[in-house]
């Protein structure tokens, strides 16, 4: 859809996270040429890797549409629905793009009657931990860059702006691996509300400071300091996926293993380094029984 001369640009600031899915470019670089013949070996592989790279990106924009719609609906389990006054309080906007093999979530930030962009904020972080979670489970991994940044939305669903600029540059030069990073912006932010002072009686105020801790909650330092959303932490086990199947985990954590152990075999410093990193990220969360969670 083309945006008309008379539509103006809004500019504000934006959450985005940049999603990246690992490994398509490897598979699609074995994509020299179109098979001669629709019978032979050729034309095989060359269905055999389309349906493997299509099929991930399928499978991802599929993952994130199941989460927003079940985020849009707020779930039973959610720990917001019983606050005095959400009702009140519960107008957000979570988009998602499609770029290529990957997806960009973003929500504004912006102040309004009713509306709660912290609250934004917490279904952008919580999906790109179920995100982390099920890439690995499911043998497809992501990795995500999360920033705050002045944007506009050209026309919906379509973000332009420093906001993915930033995420973009998170996803690619400092995530590394499976995880998602989130920027110092995203901490400042969550930290206003926090800790803000609330009047006596305002209770808008008092839930976005709520909402804000439980981001934080989601949050953690990493080995080499940067913050990231940490989806094997109390918080996500016990309250955003209290009722997942508990296989998802040992599946993740069986992936990890893989990866690790056959990068070390064919020594593959780097990739066999940043695998033992997250490794030892799950060893530390759950130890050897892979099925707990």
């Amino acid at each position: 859809m083309k945006r008309k001369p008379k539509d103006k640009l809004v500019f504000g600031h934006y959450l985005a996270a940049f999603v990246d899915l690992l490994g398509q470019r490897e598979r699609l670089r074995k994509l020299n040429a179109l098979p001669s013949d629709p019978g032979g070996p050729e034309f095989e592989e060359f269905i055999k890797i389309i349906k493997s790279t299509i099929g991930a990106v399928d499978d991802l924009q599929s993952t994130c549409k199941e989460y927003f719609e079940a985020f849009v609906k707020r779930q039973e389990n959610s720990i917001f629905n019983k606050l005095p006054g959400i009702s009140n309080l519960d107008k957000t906007q979570i988009k998602f793009q499609h770029f290529s093999d990957g997806i960009v979530i973003y929500t504004p930030l912006r102040m309004g009657d009713g509306y709660s962009p912290v609250l934004g904020v917490y279904g952008a972080l919580a999906a790109c931990g179920v995100l982390i979670l099920l890439g690995l489970a499911k043998k497809r991994p992501v990795r995500i860059g999360v920033a705050i940044g002045v944007s506009a939305e050209l026309r919906d669903n379509e973000l332009y702006g420093k906001a993915i600029a930033d995420a973009y540059e998170a996803e690619a030069y400092l995530a590394k691996y499976p995880r998602a990073v989130v920027s110092n912006e995203v901490v400042n932010y969550l930290n206003t509300y926090i800790n803000q002072k609330c009047a006596e009686g305002d209770i808008p105020c008092m839930i976005e400071t709520q909402i804000a801790r439980a981001c934080q909650q989601m949050l953690a330092r990493d080995f080499d300091g940067r913050v990231i959303v940490s989806y094997l932490g109390d918080f996500f086990r016990n309250h955003l996926m209290e009722k997942i199947d508990k296989k998802v985990y040992e599946l993740a954590y069986d992936y990890v293993e893989q990866q690790l152990s056959e990068h070390q075999k064919n020594q593959n410093s780097k990739l066999a380094f940043r695998y033992s990193i997250l490794h030892g990220y799950f060893f530390e969360h759950l130890g050897e029984n892979k099925s707990t969670a």
